[in-house]
């Protein structure tokens, strides 16, 4: 029914609905990619009810579906201990996962008619947000396939958004919407796997070429010299680049996350210790405790997020001098 015909009430409903929807959607897409805890109480209304989304387009639903999955995944591996202890049970965190990321595929099969390109790019981060809760589990054989479907979804994020940007000017028009979605996630992840055990599993060219057409798109979103996300992209070619990024005092591999407690952007505060670690303290943190106290998390947390100044990197040039 076309909406010039429907009855005053009708549609009022229907702006009301659209209206809860899309706060609903900020609300949930803010606190994930800031790796906070959501309420999930309220995450299945309004995609639980009928009444509610024969209001709501299809890639609405899509996304609200998307993001309460991921919501309540979080939160279930949340009261597990995910953020607290250095190691939760394997199998826990594997029955989440693979539980989530089946109701993800269920939700693109549902709406598979309707699937634009923006919906595609919802459902590859959605996957990615899933995927990376692998980096808290040990890498060992069993975990090579996890670890190889982790690397596609971030690989595929990045291709999404430049896919994107080439479409419709994403970067223009949507810049943190992009700098969340390859900085906060995906280059992280595909560096650490490269720089890892699972590397021989991985196509490494792919992987190199997702890097830096990463690192291309945060200079094309800076605006101005030393903006964030120049510091950004400065800070990431020097991650790719070091040798000491990952390692213990004796050059061994490091691999499990010595930050946990931001969820699902923790690979992205652990990869900001390192690099601080690295270019600060010549042992590169190997003597350091494994998990940070929740004072200094809530530091780096600020200084990552206060949105005027990314102190993380500091205005004395640390990670510019990095070997």
């Amino acid at each position: 029914m076309d909406s010039d015909s429907d009855p005053p009430d009708t549609e009022q409903a229907r702006i009301r609905a659209n209206v809860r929807a899309q706060a609903l959607i900020l609300y949930q897409s803010a606190m994930t990619l800031s790796g906070i805890l959501l309420d999930v109480q309220h995450t299945d209304s309004p995609w639980e009810y009928e009444s509610s989304t024969r209001f709501l387009a299809s890639t609405t639903c899509l996304r609200g579906k998307a993001l309460a999955t991921v919501a309540k995944a979080l939160s279930s591996l949340s009261q597990l201990g995910l953020e607290k202890e250095e190691t939760v049970q394997r199998k826990a965190i594997k029955a989440v996962i693979y539980a989530s990321e089946s109701q993800i595929k269920s939700i693109g099969h549902l709406f598979r008619r309707f699937i634009g390109d923006l919906d595609d790019l919802h459902l590859a981060l959605a996957f990615l947000q899933l995927r990376l809760l692998h980096l808290y589990c040990d890498c060992d054989v069993d975990s090579m396939v996890d670890l190889m479907q982790l690397f596609a979804a971030a690989v595929s994020v990045i291709e999404e958004i430049v896919k994107l940007s080439e479409m419709y000017s994403l970067v223009t028009y949507s810049p943190y919407f992009v700098f969340a979605g390859v900085f906060l996630s995906a280059i992280t992840i595909v560096i650490k796997l490269l720089k890892g055990p699972v590397l021989d599993y991985l196509d490494a060219g792919v992987g190199t070429r997702a890097v830096f057409t990463a690192i291309n798109l945060s200079k094309r979103i800076s605006v101005r010299n030393n903006d964030v996300p120049a510091k950004v992209g400065a800070a990431y070619s020097r991650l790719w680049s070091s040798e000491k990024i990952y390692k213990n005092v004796d050059g061994m591999l490091w691999w499990p996350l010595k930050v946990r407690g931001r969820l699902a952007v923790s690979v992205v505060f652990d990869a900001y210790w390192w690099l601080r670690e690295v270019s600060s303290n010549p042992t590169c943190g190997g003597a350091l405790p494994i998990r940070m106290e929740n004072t200094a998390l809530q530091d780096l947390a600020n200084h990552v997020f206060d949105g005027t100044e990314l102190d993380i990197f500091g205005n004395n040039g640390w990670f510019l001098e990095m070997d």
